[in-house]
């Protein structure tokens, strides 16, 4: 996890702040309880709160003595922690779990990740640049976002005496979303810790689309460049009585037939904010997707993001 904030292999950068000061907390000895585990994460809070930490990044996901119901950002003692760490006014940064392919009824995420201050991180696979399998589904129990964003959930990782290894898990994706936001802090040292939980999210490559595998998508460092192109529309809504398509615009319709792989993500909301439903499909047609009217009864409006562009279509 150290290596994906600060590690290098000769001149190759593999931590995204390889330069930032960093306080290391190592749980140690045996435990009797998951109770005295989280109180050795409070007073660890304490303790880097008292030595001027900023940013803590932890890979913890408790859910022993716990049900999926109670993962609402108030429940477990860790949250309660975590919040703690808030007012402090450090960032939690906490991985989303890897919960994706339990075959049990719990694939949601884990606390502290349910708890509204921290930003939690999902895993995605750097091959399909979607999430990866393991990687926890939001959202929090009381219908919260989660994850906020994501990261490579697979990375290549140091190992002691010069070694490496490839690596997965949303563990692996917390720290490189730690050290972009220490790039991010720098660059903007008067901000709260709110103020870079919200400019981080804004960077997601999905922003504003937004869905329970994925949150906003990767940060991207872009988003501070203020000279980047303004997106342009790649898609349209069309109603008809039996459905609600998605079509292509045409100059997008010409690239399909290449090698490329184009990706299309929606998601229909009900009235209540929560999502019934989304998915990530491949684009290979001008007709990209068909969502039937049977579908839309309890929808409010439907959400599409296509090749940077983000539309939403008010179902009446």
């Amino acid at each position: 996890m150290l290596s994906n904030i600060a590690g290098r292999m000769d001149d190759i950068l593999l931590g995204l702040a390889p330069d930032a000061e960093f306080l290391l907390a190592i749980v140690a000895g045996s435990f009797k309880s998951q109770r005295e585990l989280e109180a050795v994460f409070r007073r660890a809070v304490d303790w880097a709160h008292e030595n001027g930490a900023h940013i803590i990044n932890i890979s913890m996901g408790y859910k022993s003595h716990y049900f999926p119901e109670d993962m609402d950002g108030e429940t477990s003692f860790v949250a309660k922690i975590s919040q703690i760490a808030a007012e402090k006014g450090m960032l939690v940064i906490n991985s989303a779990g890897n919960e994706g392919r339990s075959r049990n009824k719990w694939r949601v995420i884990t606390s502290p990740a349910d708890v509204e201050t921290v930003l939690t991180v999902g895993g995605i696979d750097p091959k399909t640049e979607i999430r990866s399998s393991f990687s926890s589904f939001g959202p929090s129990a009381d219908g919260r976002l989660k994850p906020n964003i994501c990261a490579n959930g697979t990375t290549v990782a140091a190992m002691p005496r010069g070694k490496f290894r490839i690596v997965s898990g949303t563990s692996l994706a917390a720290p490189l979303v730690a050290g972009f936001v220490a790039c991010v802090w720098q660059a903007h040292p008067d901000l709260k810790a709110q103020d870079i939980f919200n400019l981080v999210q804004q960077s997601g490559e999905l922003y504003p689309y937004y869905d329970y595998a994925h949150g906003y998508g990767v940060p991207n460092a872009r988003y501070f460049d203020r000279t980047s192109s303004k997106t342009v529309k790649t898609f349209d809504f069309i109603e008809d009585e039996e459905a609600v398509k998605i079509a292509i615009s045409n100059d997008i319709v010409q690239q399909l037939s290449s090698s490329n792989i184009f990706r299309l993500y929606y998601h229909l909301q009900r009235p209540n904010g929560v999502l019934s439903e989304y998915a990530v499909v491949e684009v290979f047609r001008k007709t990209a997707l068909t969502i039937p009217k049977e579908r839309l009864e309890e929808v409010k409006q439907i959400s599409v993001h296509f090749l940077g562009y983000t539309a939403t279509y008010e179902i009446h």
